[in-house]
């Protein structure tokens, strides 16, 4: 009998074999053999012991017949028997608080035409809607914007840098030349102009915005730090100001927000406009047409390193690839007591839920003071309906908290038993979604000049387009990640302490991107090779678009560190998050393959292998992402390349070319440490070999 190896006398080396090092095994074990062939061997070895009578077993007998349908009939019922220990395994994570991640929502910038007929500006409410074909095909992904909108009717006509006493033009139509606003040394007293045309008798406003993309620094991003005993104190942006020349005089115009944080990142600025606005000319300029003129001014103050944006955009808002329903009243589930309710649509953005509770058997008097501002009361002061809480767990509620728990994918709403949460009212209808959000997916991550269909319509609107791709978009996490994520979890409880727990626990960063992290601890990339105490360094993977290694924007970098230093890590960790450093890989390799297979097939599949082997996410040894700092084995290729590809007998040759150094042939290629390797374009050299 083998030594368990939980017992005293099983040795260490036992004890360590013992436990699989992901959690959950790569293969579940089989309780039974679930096939046809094993059910009816076992049902016809009973026969002699149950039936000794039944002598007659050749196969046109009709009770051979009916064991070979019962044997088709067992053979699903015993393969979900076998399926048991992986659902016990979902179900146990489930109690630990391990659920699949949600889908989440893509972002795109959208500008909006106003035709020439128009004679003031558009009002577009928040929410307005437009479509777009989804990425990877399927039905038409609907985006909402997510501020109102005043679309003005006209264009940008002009647009200059006023430095020195002097005007620099500057194309207005552009989108993807970098011009510096303020020139290359921003001070107080340069300008930057942009010039509007509108037909005469048109009123533009009361609001403006403009879409502003802001170029940013080659190469990767810089690192993000937070946390730590003393953080360094970030620099003052200087102060500007927007104003609008109206006739012969400039009026401030007052920023309603601003997304670009002073010029410093891609976003929208949206600015309240007085109530007159003349067409005229700059003092100074050549022009000879008035235009609809806005200054941006430096007041005081300097940039670390001058602004450079690619365009300037007018009637732009942010939009989300969300749909909104209001005024739903929930479904009860049957035989739940109305503990369980549903939503008609799915899968629910997170957080987007207003839910209001009709309590119509409360019928005590409150005064308004007593009475919660999220409670709306009947004129005699009776309240009659509550704004009820999403949370993740209703066992650490009371039985008055008005609270319930959503799953995003299902749409089942669940309530409390009246010990842990507030059970639901009796009453008819009296549960209502006062609006949700259903969307996200990796559909809504479309390319540039996509979103063209205009759901909603508005006189005047001409037409709808995004200037550049969406950004964001992620599916669902399958069962497949959350087994392999949910080990780690409940290991990390929460809390980062191991250098692990940053990894799995970044995944979890509102408004991040995170495929997959990695934490260094006593690292910091603006100090390689020194190793500074207190400091963890995560290394940040966003999901993969297009051809290009994947490497974070800054907002993804900012959200994991202030998430996991503010509120995950020990108080005085400085955690700094950091884009990983690619190496290009080319592979050359020789290979001899059977002559009844496709040379072309078979040249793309062994580069669809070697491009699956190598890739940051989905590579390696186990198909959990290419290790960082690891070493390019030419062995476990070759091993890959014989067992997984179709007619392959033999690889003759493989050398590897890292940032274009070329290795021996046959020999492993060591990379820097955390580093990751991202696959060029590859060479295959196929020779027929003999037909088997």
């Amino acid at each position: 009998m083998t030594v368990p190896w939980w017992g005293k006398e099983a040795s260490p080396l036992v004890s360590t074999r013992a436990v699989p090092p992901g959690g959950a095994p790569d293969i579940w074990p089989s309780l039974v053999d679930a096939t046809r062939e094993v059910v009816f061997e076992e049902l016809c070895a009973r026969i002699k012991s149950y039936t000794p009578e039944w002598t007659n077993q050749r196969a046109s007998d009709a009770g051979i017949a009916v064991a070979h349908l019962f044997s088709e009939e067992m053979e699903p019922v015993l393969q979900r028997l076998n399926e048991l220990p992986e659902n016990c395994f979902i179900q146990f994570l489930g109690a630990g608080g391990v659920t699949p991640f949600p889908p989440t929502a893509a972002e795109a910038l959208v500008q909006f035409t106003v035709s020439t007929g128009a004679t003031r500006s558009l009002s577009l409410p928040q929410g307005f809607q437009m479509g777009a074909p989804p990425a990877g095909g399927g039905t038409t992904v609907i985006f909402e914007t997510n501020d109102d909108l005043y679309a003005a009717p006209g264009q940008i006509q002009e647009m200059y840098a006023f430095e020195n006493g002097l005007y620099r033009a500057i194309d207005p139509t552009t989108t993807t030349v970098p011009f510096q606003p303020f020139g290359a040394n921003p001070r107080p007293g340069v300008a930057f102009f942009i010039g509007l045309s509108a037909a005469p008798n048109v009123f533009v406003g009361p609001q403006i915005s403009l879409g502003i993309q802001v170029q940013g620094p080659a190469g990767q991003p810089p690192p993000v730090s937070t946390g730590g005993s003393a953080p360094l104190p970030a620099p003052l942006a200087p102060l500007l100001q927007w104003e609008i020349l109206d006739g012969g005089s400039y009026q401030p115009a007052e920023v309603a927000s601003d997304g670009t944080n002073g010029l410093t990142q891609s976003g929208v600025v949206t600015l309240r406009l007085p109530a007159e606005w003349n067409p005229a000319i700059p003092a100074g300029a050549s022009d000879s047409t008035p235009l609809l003129w806005l200054r941006l001014q430096i007041l005081y103050g300097a940039y670390p390193q001058p602004p450079t944006l690619l365009c300037v955009l007018l009637n732009t808002v942010l939009a989300t690839a969300v749909q909104t329903f209001y005024d739903e009243a929930l479904t009860p589930v049957p035989n739940t007591n109305g503990a369980v309710m549903t939503l008609s649509q799915t899968p629910v953005l997170p957080g987007s839920l207003v839910l209001q509770v009709d309590d119509t058997t409360n019928i005590t008097y409150s005064s308004p003071s007593q009475t919660s501002s999220a409670n709306s009361s009947s004129p005699g002061g009776i309240p009659t309906a509550a704004i009820w809480t999403e949370v993740d767990d209703l066992s650490e509620f009371g039985p008055t908290a008005q609270v319930y728990e959503l799953d995003p994918a299902t749409g089942q709403v669940t309530f409390g038993d009246g010990t842990n949460g507030m059970a639901v009212p009796p009453g008819f209808r009296n549960v209502v979604a006062l609006s949700y959000q259903v969307g996200g997916g990796s559909g809504g991550a479309v390319g540039a000049g996509q979103i063209t269909n205009l759901v909603n319509s508005v006189p005047f609107l001409s037409g709808v387009t995004n200037p550049f791709a969406a950004t964001g978009g992620t599916d669902a996490e399958t069962t497949v990640q959350v087994l392999a994520r949910g080990p780690q979890e409940i290991r990390a409880r929460g809390r980062s302490v191991a250098s692990a727990d940053y990894e799995v626990l970044a995944l979890h960063a509102t408004g991040a991107l995170v495929a997959r992290a990695h934490a260094v601890p006593g690292f910091h990339p603006s100090f390689p090779g020194t190793l500074i105490p207190g400091v963890v360094c995560v290394f940040v993977i966003p999901p993969e678009r297009g051809s290009t290694a994947p490497i974070p924007d800054d907002g993804s970098l900012l959200a994991v560190s202030s998430y996991l230093s503010g509120q995950l890590a020990p108080v005085g960790v400085e955690v700094v998050a950091a884009a990983p450093v690619y190496h290009s890989v080319r592979v050359e390799v020789s290979v001899v393959i059977e002559t009844f297979v496709s040379r072309g097939d078979t040249v793309n599949s062994i580069i669809a292998q070697i491009n699956s082997y190598l890739d940051p996410i989905t590579g390696g040894d186990d198909g959990t992402g290419w290790p960082f700092g690891g070493t390019l084995s030419y062995v476990s290729l070759v091993r890959q390349l014989l067992s997984l590809v179709n007619g392959v007998t033999a690889v003759s040759t493989l050398v590897y070319v890292v940032d274009g150094v070329r290795g021996a042939n046959c020999t492993d290629f060591p990379i820097s440490a955390n580093s990751l390797v991202w696959p060029a374009i590859h060479e295959v050299i196929v020779t027929a070999g003999a037909s088997s």
